[in-house]
């Protein structure tokens, strides 16, 4: 299937992108404010999402599972061989549905599920993700050191949307805005069924509040350290812009 642009800024958190995490994966975490309208149907009125981010994940995810439903969209790399992921399943079923994990979560409701808070509501550890939703996007790519496909130029796939330049880790932190380029798709592992987001390049549309600075993981911190009296950092060099994202250009 296509690629999804978020419609949307999002706020970015546990972003991986620069280094790969622990399981060898570049990854970022996108939190979307919940907005709750109301829509009338049969002269009942009921309660909706209305988050333009929202409504086009869970209309891309459907799109995966019917996918996954019906394509050969699976690759075997034992046998070599592509198969439905799938296979005669419906995707009209809630009760099939409610067994695949999802990549779009609920902020309020999710618990983790293993480690040191096993059981606990994600938003009283993480207090960002109360009345919010969140995805993870994960990649086995470098996209701040991508491959140019018509060139073989290096280019960066993390880049500003007002100037079009690559972006530094600092300037990539929890908490600025961003819209991504994400790519759905169904997966079997061991028998457990899902869909996985895929993310193809992210574009910073502004900065927020910081969930947390870089002071906070510094070793340094407590040293009291004079600051730097000079900036001995490089400059960015240019990137392109990303035409379906209205990217900016310098």
């Amino acid at each position: 299937m296509s690629d999804l642009i978020l419609p949307e800024p999002a706020i970015a958190t546990f972003v991986h992108l620069f280094k790969p995490s622990m399981n060898d994966k570049y990854e970022l975490t996108l939190l979307i404010d919940k907005k709750p309208g109301t829509e009338t149907v049969d002269g009942v009125d009921r309660t909706v999402e209305t988050s333009a981010d929202y409504r086009a994940i869970q209309q891309a995810v459907m799109a995966a599972i019917k996918q996954g439903c019906t394509e050969e969209c699976g690759y075997d790399p034992k046998t070599k061989a592509k198969f439905v992921p799938f296979a005669g399943k419906d995707p009209n079923n809630p009760a099939f549905v409610k067994t695949l994990q999802l990549p779009l979560k609920d902020g309020d409701t999710d618990r983790f599920t293993r480690g040191e808070h096993n059981g606990e509501l994600r938003k009283d550890v993480y207090p960002e993700f109360a009345g919010r939703y969140f995805i993870r996007l994960t990649t086995s790519k470098d996209l701040a050191h991508a491959q140019d496909p018509e060139t073989g130029a290096e280019r960066s796939l993390l880049v500003d949307f007002n100037t079009g330049r690559p972006l530094t880790m600092q300037q990539l932190y929890a908490g600025c805005w961003v819209r991504a380029n994400i790519w759905f798709s169904p997966y079997v592992v061991n028998g457990n069924m899902g869909i996985k987001a895929v993310v193809n390049a992210v574009v910073k549309t502004g900065d927020g509040t910081p969930l947390f600075t870089m002071e906070d993981r510094d070793p340094l911190k407590g040293f009291n350290m004079p600051a730097p009296t000079a900036d001995t950092g490089g400059a960015d060099t240019m990137g392109d812009a990303f035409a379906a994202m209205g990217v900016g250009t310098v």
